[in-house]
């Protein structure tokens, strides 16, 4: 997991909020899942698996306890928010308890607040829909709208809110932040990286901005302008891990091990036990043709940890077969079979390794198993199987 102080909050800054929640958390009043679910479909679409981008996934969800709510508390005080509609304290209220919510700007609020922070996005949805339509004009009401309908899965939706939102102004980076995110996320890549250029121009003296702006060029193919992203970052920031190691992995991409492992031996040297660090220089080392260490790195890793993780399993049994150590790749497979027998993937490498190890027999065992729980590509194999037989 990525702690906050990935990204260490700055006085007088909405990320400055009391009570930030670690990275399994966000938004103040909205599911914990719900962003994450977000940042991490964003990793998950990448073109192949990118250790780097998933841990910047989850970096995302940290760093944003500042962009939902708390960034629309913090940003009530006099000279920070848009002037209220003229009409916000005489309008005339509709009749029964949507009137009496309706009655101010910030009626609409605290009450859409609450129904948040009680896990009720539904009821606070019809009254912000009715303060949009009454208020279109106001800035925080839009914001609030957006985090909204993201509890109820309608991202383009919010998206559309956070973008009204932001032309309404004032401008502000983490308003841009939260709205790239939500771009990220909804493959909308070209936005995101405008959004988080602004953010970065808006405030230049944060690291965070380019790491993410970073990412996403990546993502775009636009490996020089990520790259100048994440040296900015580091310049901004050195100690920094998440810099270091998106330059790693962008070194990995362009086919540079050895320059990798420059850069992520500055991540590990400022966090050492971060297990996305320890995988991106384990595939570094196997790619710079030295499987034996990039397999000692992994076994350093406690043995029931690394088995209920796929991609350091999945790593090490590239080494070990680099080195011909295929036996012990299939071991490694059967065993942590054996402590999730209801998982078709490991039930399927297991099968696999026991087949490259001249095991068909126990091979098929796993096979069979795998695609009996649903593995199309242990039922492609089974068929495979029976045809040679």
């Amino acid at each position: 997991m990525v702690s906050p102080q990935a990204f260490p909050a700055r006085r007088n800054t909405p990320l400055a909020a009391p009570g930030a929640a670690e990275c399994t958390g966000h938004f103040a009043f909205l599911r914990p899942r719900r962003l994450a679910d977000i940042v991490v479909g964003m990793a998950d679409r990448a073109p192949k698996r990118d250790l780097t981008t998933v841990a910047l996934a989850l970096v995302l969800v940290a760093v944003l306890v500042g962009g939902g709510w708390w960034l629309i508390h913090e940003l009530q005080s006099p000279g920070q928010t848009g002037a209220a509609s003229p009409s916000e304290s005489a309008a005339p209220a509709p009749a029964g308890d949507e009137g009496a919510q309706l009655k101010s700007i910030q009626t609409v609020l605290d009450s859409a607040r609450s129904y948040l922070k009680n896990m009720k996005p539904g009821s606070a949805e019809t009254i912000l829909v009715a303060a949009v339509a009454k208020w279109p004009t106001d800035q925080q009401l839009r914001f609030l709208y957006g985090e909204t309908l993201l509890t109820l899965n309608k991202n383009a939706e919010a998206y559309e809110q956070y973008s009204k939102g932001i032309t309404l102004g004032p401008e502000h980076p983490e308003y841009r932040h939260a709205a790239g995110t939500i771009a990220a996320g909804l493959g909308k890549l070209d936005d995101a990286e405008s959004h988080f250029l602004v953010a970065q121009k808006l405030d230049p003296s944060s690291a965070k901005y380019p790491v993410f702006l970073g990412q996403v060029q990546r993502k775009l193919g636009k490996n020089d302008a990520a790259r100048a992203s994440f040296l900015t970052a580091a310049h901004l920031d050195p100690e920094l891990a998440i810099a270091w190691g998106s330059l790693a992995g962008l070194s990995l991409d362009e086919n540079h091990p050895s320059m990798a492992r420059q850069h992520i031996a500055r991540a590990r040297k400022i966090e050492p036990t971060r297990i996305d660090w320890i995988l991106i220089e384990a595939k570094a080392l196997r790619r710079d043709n030295e499987p034996s260490k990039a397999a000692d790195l992994l076994y350093a890793i406690p043995e029931r940890e690394r088995a209920s993780n796929a991609d350091l399993l999945s790593e090490l049994a590239l080494s070990l077969g680099l080195m011909g150590r295929v036996s012990d790749a299939a071991s490694m497979y059967v065993e942590a079979a054996r402590l999730k027998p209801d998982d078709p993937e490991l039930n399927y490498q297991a099968a696999l390794w026991l087949d490259r190890d001249n095991q068909r027999e126990r091979a098929r065992s796993y096979a069979d198993e795998a695609a009996r729980l649903g593995h199309d590509g242990a039922k492609t194999l089974v068929e495979a199987w029976k045809s040679e037989s």
